[in-house]
């Protein structure tokens, strides 16, 4: 309501505030009878439902689909395996070469 009372351009101001007030406490708090006289509630709450949907099917930022991961953990197993015979080989070259001095 006091978004309205400020004058200028009131529908603007009163729908963007209304709009981040929605967003915070959400639809739940809307009063039942506001929805009832609001016109265009079933296109709002159409497009609120079509708009979620379509960012939940969209990856989040920094995540990888379910098979992206699972081929990164397979990746990973591979380059730790690769890396872990290097290691031991690493470990058998320097046993040889520190047997061959003591002979």
């Amino acid at each position: 309501m006091y978004a309205i009372s400020l004058g200028g351009d009131t529908d603007t101001i009163a729908t963007m505030a209304g709009a981040i007030a929605g967003a915070h406490y959400g639809v739940e708090s809307i009063p039942k009878h506001w929805m009832k006289t609001c016109e265009g509630v079933d296109d709002a709450l159409k497009f609120a439902e079509d708009l979620y949907a379509m960012v939940d099917k969209q990856e989040k930022p920094g995540q990888s689909s379910k098979e992206e991961k699972s081929e990164n953990k397979e990746t990973q197993r591979k380059k730790e395996t690769v890396a872990e015979k290097e290691v031991v080989n690493s470990g058998d070259i320097n046993s040889e070469n520190n047997t061959e001095g003591k002979s």
